[in-house]
């Protein structure tokens, strides 16, 4: 009987140590998934940060009159022939046909007086429609010099009274009006054109109020 209660007192201690171990490993085990890991840490970081180029891009707005947005057909087509180097010529007739065919080709703005041609080949423009052009862009110009003989993409059809413009690919450009400056109804237009090979071109126009049919304003030249 004494054998029998010793054998029972020991089996009653091992119990409890048996016990409390397991309950140490418990605790250990709940403590050590309450601390967040380090990659969790970093994913609520992540989240909860701007990307670099949100948080230092510069916001510019430029008021740009309505007459003078009405422009931007003629300033890219202008900005597309000075391209390089060019210079702001009436009296050349190359430069001048260049900047009147870049100011239709390919632009998102078509006058609504030009029409595709049958032949879908490219743009029937009316000989009334191609000296509003003209005025807008070379205000001090009174008449559309001749076609050069080298000059393609252009051909005058006599019985129609219309320019053939033949449509073309490439790279049209992308302009952006920088700067306006307001004056006695004349302003000074700063557009940046992006190049075909990524460059960014600066150009200051002179423009009056004043215009022919679509286009209320007309340009004078370039101011340095």
């Amino acid at each position: 009987m004494k054998r029998m209660k010793k054998t029972i007192g020991v089996l009653a201690i091992i119990g409890l140590v048996m016990m409390s171990v397991i309950g140490c490993g418990g605790k250990d085990q709940a403590e050590t998934q309450a601390v967040p890991t380090t990659d969790e840490t970093i994913l609520e970081t992540e989240d909860e940060t701007k990307p670099y180029f949100e948080e230092t891009r510069a916001e510019v707005q430029v008021e740009v009159p309505d007459e003078v947005d009405a422009m931007r057909p003629i300033l890219n087509g202008l900005c597309k022939a000075l391209t390089g180097g060019g210079i702001y010529d009436p009296s050349d007739a190359m430069f001048y046909w260049e900047a009147v065919y870049s100011s239709i080709n390919g632009n998102t703005w078509i006058h609504p007086d030009i029409s595709l041609a049958d032949n879908g080949a490219g743009y029937m423009v009316p000989k009334a429609v191609m000296e509003e052009y003209a005025a807008a862009m070379f205000a001090d110009v009174s008449e559309i010099p001749e076609l050069p003989s080298n000059m393609g993409g252009i051909q005058y059809i006599e019985e129609e009274e219309s320019y053939m413009l033949y449509s073309a690919g490439g790279f049209v450009g992308n302009m952006d009006i920088t700067a306006v400056e307001a004056e006695d109804n004349a302003y000074k237009v700063t557009v940046a054109f992006q190049t075909k090979t990524g460059a960014i071109e600066n150009y200051n126009f002179n423009l009056s109020s004043g215009g022919a049919g679509s286009f209320p304003c007309a340009v004078h030249g370039l101011v340095e």
